[in-house]
């Protein structure tokens, strides 16, 4: 899995491919994995836990959703270092990203 993890990272360095998309995903798939685990509890305090995570977990969710949707329409990038995350800088991979609106 770990391996998966660290493949799928590299492999969103690569230009037109979107880190943030793995990263969102890998948080929301945990969390929602939290939300929807199966129901078996063997203690009493093991039941607490579980709800405790369960409820902190689904507005976790709502909200990568709602920020991710909202900063994908709305295009705003104040980072910046954000876009090393997205393409690395090598043999002018990223050049498509910097091209100005006045340039045809």
């Amino acid at each position: 899995l770990l391996l998966m993890i660290l493949f799928s990272f590299a492999f969103g360095l690569l230009p037109y491919l979107d880190n943030f998309a793995h990263i969102g995903g890998f948080f929301t798939g945990i969390l929602t994995g939290l939300v929807f685990m199966p129901v078996v509890y063997f203690s009493k305090r093991d039941k607490i836990i579980k709800w405790t995570l369960r409820i902190i977990a689904l507005p976790l969710v709502v909200l990568i959703i709602v920020l991710g949707l909202t900063n994908f329409y709305k295009g705003v990038n104040n980072c910046s270092w954000c876009k090393y995350l997205s393409c690395l800088p090598i043999n002018g991979w990223c050049d498509a990203f910097n091209t100005t609106a006045g340039s045809t």
